[in-house]
Order: structure tokens, then C-alpha cells, then sequence
């Protein structure tokens, strides 16, 4: 684990895992979550060197008053492959964390080396439905909003129960604040300036994550 001082002006903790020789891949989490959201996809990316950071506002990371654009987040991202050393990666997001991803591949294509969006949008146009209920919440987060919220997700197959324990105490470790800003970024209608992204090719599903790098042969693994 590693506490990285950003050049955005803020300090995030960053899970640093895997094969040391392995193609770079960065892990944005979602909205609420955290870098440990990604405990159990971890383990089975032996042949990638892993990065998940804490995001803006979320469990140890800081939680400025604001900075949350996705414009701004992204910088964030860009900043943590900087601390890194690392010209690009390949960026997996997952839920909201595929906004953040998908805006750093707008803004510095040149970083992105594969775009991988987990439970994401396709887009980052629009408004997310649940934004309305999300910009009301204030400091602290209670812990049955965030089981609540869980709900929310329908499983498709068993979770352990650590595992919605620690999605639990991540939910109420976001900072809320008057009006959400750690939600802003997310929920905020946007539509970024068109893009050529041809190392983008987005596919998830309930069964399976997929990984490609251009020219690569699809791989995928269980999510389960």
C-alpha cells in the first residue's frame, strides 16, 4: 500500500498488487466504494500489475470541499499514473469510477491504453436515475441508507457476506457533505467533446469481465 501526494493538491492511498513485470492496470472504484471493492477481482489478475486507488472524497483518501468535476476526477487519475511513473495503463471503471474513466480517456487518450468499463454507462451524457436521492444526503451517511442503497443492485449470484460488510462501511466513509459534492462529478449532466477512442472497447456483463487490448485476443474471467 502506498500514500501517493497527487499534483491536484490531494493524498490518496493506492493498492499496488500483482505481477511487477505485468502490463499496468488501474482500478477506478465507484461511487461509495473504495479501492477494497476490488478485493476479490484482485487475485485473479496474476498477470497484471494492479493499481487501485482510493477516489476523491472516498474512505482514507482526502475529502476536500470540492475538486469533484468528472474533468476534475480524471485529473486525479492522470495524476495517480504520474505518482506512479507511468506514462499510460490500461483503466478499468467500475459503475460511476466508469464515468471517471471514460472522461481521463477523453481528456488524455494518450494514457489510456485499454478503456474497461464494469457495470458502467456507455456513455457519460445524461443523468444517472438515482442522483436526485443521492445529492440530498449530508454527513455522516447512515449505515441503513447505504444497506438501502444495496439494494439497489440485484445479485446474480452469492456475495459473501465480508465482502457486503466492507461495501457497508466504504458507503458511510464517503464524504456527503450539503448537496454531495463526492457525488457531483457522477450525477451531473455532461456531455464531453467528441472523441476518436479507438483502444476503448467497453464490455462487461453478469457472468464474466472481459479485458482487450488492441489487436489482442479477448480474455475473460469469472466475477463470482
Amino acid at each position: 500500500m502506498y500514500t501517493l501526494a497527487l499534483s491536484t493538491g490531494i493524498a490518496v492511498p493506492c493498492l499496488v498488487a500483482g505481477n511487477p513485470s505485468g502490463r499496468p492496470l488501474l482500478l477506478l472504484h465507484a461511487w461509495g466504494e473504495s479501492r477494497r471493492s476490488f478485493d476479490r477481482l484482485v487475485p485473479l489478475l496474476t498477470e497484471f500489475r494492479i493499481f487501485a486507488p482510493d477516489l476523491r472524497g472516498h474512505s482514507d483518501a482526502d475529502k476536500p470541499a470540492g475538486g469533484y468535476s468528472l474533468v476534475e476526477q480524471a485529473g486525479d487519475a492522470s495524476a495517480v499514473l504520474d505518482s506512479l511513473g507511468l506514462a499510460s495503463a490500461a483503466v478499468l471503471g467500475s459503475s460511476s469510477g466508469g464515468y471517471v474513466a471514460q472522461q481521463l480517456a477523453v481528456s488524455g487518450p494518450q494514457r489510456v491504453d485499454a478503456l474497461i468499463l464494469a457495470g458502467a454507462p456507455l456513455t457519460l451524457a445524461g443523468r444517472p436515475a438515482f442522483a436526485d436521492e443521492v445529492e440530498t444526503l449530508v454527513d455522516p451517511i447512515g449505515e441503513e441508507w447505504v444497506r438501502q442503497s444495496l439494494s439497489w443492485f440485484p445479485l446474480v449470484r452469492p456475495v459473501p457476506p465480508w465482502f457486503v460488510k466492507d461495501r457497508i462501511r466504504d458507503g458511510t466513509r464517503v464524504a456527503a457533505q450539503p448537496s454531495g459534492p463526492a457525488s457531483k462529478g457522477c450525477t451531473a449532466p455532461f456531455r464531453p467533446r467528441k472523441a476518436e477512442l479507438s483502444m476503448a472497447r467497453p464490455s462487461s456483463s453478469g457472468e464474466a469481465m472481459t479485458i482487450c487490448w488492441p489487436g489482442a485476443t479477448r480474455r475473460s474471467w469469472p466475477v463470482g
